[in-house]
């Protein structure tokens, strides 16, 4: 079920209400402000938001709890921390979260993942990008589209063509584990 202190707003007034801008600094354009001119809208949770379930819209279209319009919301925000299961990021924008992230597990993609606090992943974060990217590329993705303002912790650390080593992972994470294909 969808919690109840949701609402949609357009991208712009996102960006602005939330100085979305200001958080990601140089890299806002590279990431967001391409689309302003677009019809774009944000869904936004005002404060601490707690989901049951997973947010997977790879394998199914319900973001949640309910349907997920991509023409409609392509940028989570969340004015607060947020709480839920596996979170895979493939068919979002991106997820902006100005508290701390709890989750079961995180896939991270080519899209953008701004976590204001600590980020914790009690099974496993896997951060995958296209093959296609040049190598020396591929070293700049996790960077561009991972920002995680405080510590990251996980036991299972997976990467493929974007590794995350910028992150402050605490004492106990797993040692990131790049992935090859044989």
């Amino acid at each position: 079920m969808i919690p109840a202190h949701h609402r949609t707003l357009p991208l712009v007034q996102a960006v602005e209400d939330f100085a979305i801008d200001r958080l990601l600094g140089d890299q806002f354009d590279d990431l967001i402000g391409d689309r302003l001119d677009e019809d774009d809208a944000v869904l936004v949770f005002d404060g601490d938001t707690a989901c049951a379930g997973d947010l997977d819209l790879l394998h199914r279209g319900v973001a949640f709890g309910e349907p997920w319009d991509r023409q409609r919301h392509g940028l989570v925000v969340v004015d607060g921390n947020l709480s839920m299961g596996g979170i895979d990021l493939h068919g979002v924008d991106g997820l902006i979260v100005l508290g701390d992230l709890h989750c079961d597990s995180l896939h991270l993609r080519e899209e953008l993942l701004y976590v204001q606090g600590d980020l914790v992943a009690r099974n496993a974060v896997r951060a995958t990008a296209s093959q296609d990217w040049h190598d020396a590329m591929a070293q700049t993705l996790g960077p561009l589209y991972v920002h995680v303002k405080g510590a990251a912790t996980s036991p299972v650390v997976q990467t493929w063509h974007m590794p995350l080593c910028h992150l402050a992972w605490t004492a106990g994470s797993g040692a990131e584990e790049p992935l090859v294909l044989r």
